[in-house]
């Protein structure tokens, strides 16, 4: 059920921006591909890693039934991410003023509204996961909020209002806003229950108050952190950060391009999100007993499969790409060569297979993360050197750079260091190393 809420929720996400390109002027969407690119990562860089370290913590808390620790590690956390939302949000609106004047206040202002909503909705998410029940966690952020929006653009087509990047960031952040403030008071019944004491207990607890937190468990939390915010930003930095420096080179016309390419790309590439929800604890259960074999059977069917499904929807690409691409604009259309240059990078992405998850779910995270950093640089300065000579294709040409270099080093080293080859040749057994996990 998780898995079709995501595809379906994928579907939902394309057809909200053709439908808010269409409202548009191809200038002004493309203002709002970079501010909602920019708090995209914005929100993950205010969250400090505390998204991923509620799905650390609060499994093991209320295993143990720690509602004390359970409930400084909500106060914490709360307290961390509030101060990343407001740090965030003023630098958002003095970078913006400073560089273009008051005249973008609002523009840098709803942004910065926009990375609210982010942080609101993707913190509640991964609380309400980190207690239980993936599909009311997931389901208002990843499929909800998209269908209403499908049907606020709609109507606003519908009517012939023509929007504004301002009016379209607004209605975006206020209509997640408002679904991730009905689900936050889920969240806070359910954290309630779990935290509040009997009353008999309330007089005799001899527990600490929740501003005296434990330095130990303080600093555990913020070790952990550090590492998930880590792999976070430097995951969403390429698709993310990509289209910011676009913006930053090139037209707001232009810009809006490369935003819609990047998201096709992101939809075609739904084999890898339904690998991304499978294949992890997978992973986990076959190391921990030991079965490598499993997990190099596992790794590369993974990954003939979805190279297989990608393929399809590359060749379908192919031919009618240049219509796809033109749903959201008629000026897009020549943005063909690089949408099928940032598709094959998908493609490659997949013939590789879960080489990441394999370093990740065998405690190798400090390497991968060196390597994904790594190669998003070096991306990253191709980035605005290709983008200043070649435009789009230029920048689509780096998104595919970066996916061959990161994968080609995890590849190398899951197979010269742990005896696995996660490709599709490993599906062939005459090319597979011999194990050397312990």
């Amino acid at each position: 059920m998780a898995l079709a809420i995501k595809v379906f929720g994928a579907g939902f996400s394309f057809l909200m921006f053709v439908l808010l390109a269409r409202t548009m002027t191809s200038d002004e969407f493309g203002r709002l591909g970079f501010a909602f690119s920019a708090a995209t990562f914005l929100a993950i860089f205010a969250s400090f890693g505390h998204f991923t370290l509620l799905l650390r913590f609060v499994p093991v808390y209320l295993e143990h039934q720690d509602r004390v620790k359970l409930r400084q590690l909500l106060v914490y956390s709360l307290r961390t991410v509030a101060l990343g939302i407001a740090g965030t949000a003023l630098m958002v609106v003095l970078a913006t003023c400073i560089s273009s004047g008051t005249q973008e206040f609002a523009y840098a202002s709803v942004t910065a509204l926009l990375v609210l909503a982010f942080v609101m909705a993707d913190y509640t998410l991964n609380l309400l996961r980190s207690i239980g029940g993936v599909v009311n966690a997931i389901a208002p952020r990843v499929l909800v909020w998209r269908v209403a929006m499908v049907a606020i653009a709609g109507a606003c087509l519908w009517m012939s209002i023509e929007l504004d990047a301002e009016s379209g960031v607004s209605l975006l952040a206020i209509s997640l806003i408002t679904i991730a403030s009905l689900q936050a008071l889920v969240a806070l019944g359910k954290v309630r229950r779990f935290t509040n004491k009997p009353s008999a207990e309330v007089d005799t607890d001899d527990s600490p108050e929740l501003d005296q937190f434990d330095v130990t468990l303080v600093d555990q939390w913020r070790r952990s952190a550090r590492w998930f915010w880590g792999v976070a930003v430097t995951q969403a930095t390429m698709q993310n950060i990509g289209v910011v420096i676009v913006g930053l080179i090139l037209t707001a016309a232009e810009t809006g391009k490369f935003f819609v390419v990047v998201k096709i790309a992101m939809v075609l590439g739904m084999p890898l999100m339904a690998v991304s929800v499978v294949i992890p604890p997978l992973i986990s259960k076959h190391y921990a007993a030991k079965q490598y074999s499993s997990i190099q059977t596992l790794s590369s069917s993974m990954a003939g499969i979805a190279s297989l499904l990608i393929l399809i929807g590359v060749l379908i690409l192919v031919f009618i790409g240049d219509t796809v691409i033109a749903q959201f604009n008629e000026n897009y259309r020549d943005g063909y060569l690089a949408l099928l240059i940032a598709c094959s990078g998908i493609l490659i992405d997949a013939c590789f297979g879960p080489t990441g998850f394999i370093m990740l779910m065998t405690g190798h995270e400090k390497r991968f993360l060196a390597f994904v950093a790594g190669s998003n640089i070096i991306a990253l300065i191709a980035l605005c050197i290709l983008t200043t000579m070649f435009g789009v294709v230029g920048a689509a040409t780096s998104l595919l750079l970066g996916s061959v270099m990161w994968n080609s080093l995890t590849w190398y080293w899951s197979r010269k260091h742990l005896g696995i080859d996660p490709t599709i040749l490993g599906l062939i057994p005459a090319l597979r190393p011999e194990p050397r996990l312990q």
